[in-house]
This record gives C-alpha cells, sequence and structure tokens, in this order.
C-alpha cells in the first residue's frame, strides 16, 4: 500500500513539474493583449473548460465520483494536457482517471472517447481547407487516421471478441489460454462500458465538443490582437502548432492564460483540502490521514 501511494505520488510530481518546466515564464505576464478584451478572453476560457467539463463528466457519469474530486482531476490534467507539447500529458490523464475509477481500461478508454470527439469536430470543420494549406496537412491526417482506427477497432471488436473466445476455449486450458480469456474478457468490459456511453451520449457529447470549439474559436479571435476578423486559418493554425509543439503566439497565450488560471485553483483546491485533513486528524488524535492528489 505504501509502494502504491509513493509512486502515484512520483507519478504526479513528474508530470506536473514537467508542465510547469513548459511554461513560457518570459511572456507569463507580459503580453500585447488589448486589455479591454481580457475579461472576455477569461469568460470564453471559463465557457469552454465548463463544456469540457460536463462533457468528461458525462463520459464518467457511472462511476458516480464526486464533482469536487472530479473538479480536482480535471483541473490537474486539463493543465497538464494542456502544457506539455505533444499531447504527452494524455498519459497522465488516463493515468489518473484510471487510478480514481480503479480500472485503467476506462482511463485509457475515457480519453480516447473524449479525443474521438474532438477529432470529429476538427475533421468536420478543416475538411474544406485542409489540403489547399499544406501545413495543415500533416495534423489532419492524423486526425483522419485516429477516427478511422477507433471506428474499425468498434464495428469489429464485437466479431473478434467472440471469434478469439471460442478459439481458447476450443484451443484448451492452460496458463497462457486463461491468461489472454481474462485480458479479452477486461478489454469486453471496457468496449461495453464505451458502446453504452456512446450509444446513450453521442448527441449530448457531439453538442458539447460543438460548443467548447465553437467558443475556442471565438477566443483566439480575441487572442489575436483583440480582432473581430473571423480567420479559419488563423483557428487552424493555433490548433495545429499546439498540437505539434510549435511555437505560436496564440497557443503560447492560452497556455499561459491556462497556466494563470489553473494553477491558482489547483492551490486553492489542495489548501482547502490539506486544512479539511488537519481538522479531521485533530477530530481523531493522532490517528493518520492522507490528502490524495
Amino acid at each position: 500500500m505504501l509502494k502504491n501511494k509513493v509512486l502515484h505520488l512520483s507519478i504526479n510530481i513528474i508530470f506536473i513539474a514537467t508542465a510547469l518546466f513548459f511554461i513560457n515564464y518570459h511572456t507569463l505576464f507580459k503580453n500585447n493583449l488589448n486589455a479591454s478584451a481580457i475579461p472576455i478572453i477569461v469568460i470564453l476560457f471559463l465557457l469552454i473548460h465548463l463544456a469540457r467539463f460536463a462533457r468528461m463528466y458525462f463520459i464518467l457519469l457511472e462511476d458516480l465520483i464526486n464533482p469536487k474530486r472530479f473538479l480536482q482531476l480535471y483541473t490537474k490534467t486539463t493543465l497538464v494536457s494542456t502544457l506539455i507539447p505533444f499531447k504527452i500529458g494524455e498519459i497522465y490523464k488516463m493515468y489518473c482517471y484510471g487510478v480514481e475509477t480503479g480500472k485503467t481500461l476506462t482511463g485509457i478508454i475515457t480519453v480516447i472517447i473524449e479525443k474521438f470527439f474532438d477529432a470529429l469536430i476538427l475533421c468536420l470543420f478543416m475538411t474544406p481547407y485542409a489540403f489547399s494549406h499544406p501545413n495543415f496537412v500533416p495534423f489532419y491526417i492524423i486526425l483522419c487516421i485516429f477516427i478511422v482506427t477507433v471506428l474499425i477497432l468498434y464495428f469489429s471488436f464485437e466479431g473478434t471478441y467472440y471469434y478469439l473466445n471460442n478459439f481458447l476455449i476450443r484451443r484448451g486450458g492452460g496458463r497462457k489460454s486463461l491468461t489472454l480469456l481474462r485480458i479479452i474478457e477486461g478489454v469486453k468490459k471496457g468496449y461495453d462500458s464505451a458502446r453504452h456511453t456512446l450509444q446513450g451520449r453521442f448527441v449530448l457529447l457531439l453538442f458539447l465538443s460543438i460548443i467548447a470549439w465553437g467558443i475556442e474559436s471565438f477566443l483566439v479571435i480575441f487572442l489575436n490582437f483583440g480582432s473581430l476578423t473571423f480567420d479559419l486559418n488563423t483557428v487552424f493554425g493555433y490548433i495545429n502548432d499546439g498540437f505539434f509543439g510549435i511555437s505560436n503566439t496564440l497557443f503560447n497565450h492560452y497556455s499561459n492564460l491556462c497556466a494563470i488560471i489553473f494553477i491558482p485553483l489547483l492551490l486553492v483546491i489542495y489548501s482547502k483540502k490539506y486544512i479539511q485533513v488537519l481538522k479531521n486528524k485533530e477530530r481523531r488524535g493522532n490517528g493518520k490521514t492522507s490528502c490524495r492528489l
């Protein structure tokens, strides 16, 4: 138990410290944004994450995570996934939700579902423009490959599952066969959970994704020196460069905004938790309590 706690704490520290390392401290509080646009930028940023928070909460609805705890999880995983380039922070997000639900596969599938809806919306918007702008083609192809791969796995899984299940049973007992059967059954549970989520909440998740990306498009406009000119090239450039970790003024503004808002929020959340732990400790005497990261 102690080893697990130490490992969990170490993973949290490594990822959060890496995210803090990637903050552009030189521009954190120095920007050329229009001062009158800053309140609108902050409101748009909060609305984006309200929609994404709701989407992730509905994906994990059956796991009945406490909303306060979920806010903590969402804040730290979003901070890490935003600041670390090439979407490496998504691994941390998978880990955190897997630990919280007690099922590693649930954490992986949850993030895949979230990214599937993001990729679907972006592909729909980018299709008319991608091939006329060579800089966007690699990102567009990655999105398409991801969507097609997820769809193939989703629609072919059931047939593959029954075939492998029957094959391993006919093959007879054995340690390897039993291990593979357990793995397949575990994956089947994850697939059933994903299918239930997509069938029961597909329209809602799609709607929340459209809202989030629609608002983010307007956010990019205001980050672009407060310009009210709607330019899809600017929006796609911002998303493309952010994904590949390429230096981009607009994405730097967004990352800085994420750090400025989410880091103090995390400090408040953990401070309140620590104070509550101390109060509980006083009530119980010398009993040991822990504050989960």
